[in-house]
């Protein structure tokens, strides 16, 4: 999941992606289920990508009050 997190980040810097795109697209995006990858890493304990959603979060300016 890591290394998919990396990938993805790479390429929305390619794509010159705004704060607002990218939070929409990568850091607030859900699943089919609703299921954003927050959620994913806290119901799976992945506390590593947990710290690089909030790294690029806080990168982003992302209010941590968006995050449902």
């Amino acid at each position: 999941m890591k290394k998919i997190l990396q990938k993805l980040w790479v390429w929305s810097e390619e794509c010159q992606l705004n704060s607002k795109e990218l939070k929409k697209k990568l850091l607030l995006a859900e699943n089919k289920q609703g299921i954003a990858a927050w959620h994913l890493a806290a119901v799976n304990r992945n506390l590593e990508v947990i710290e690089i959603l909030w790294f690029w979060a806080k990168a982003t300016g992302l209010d941590p009050d968006e995050i449902s």
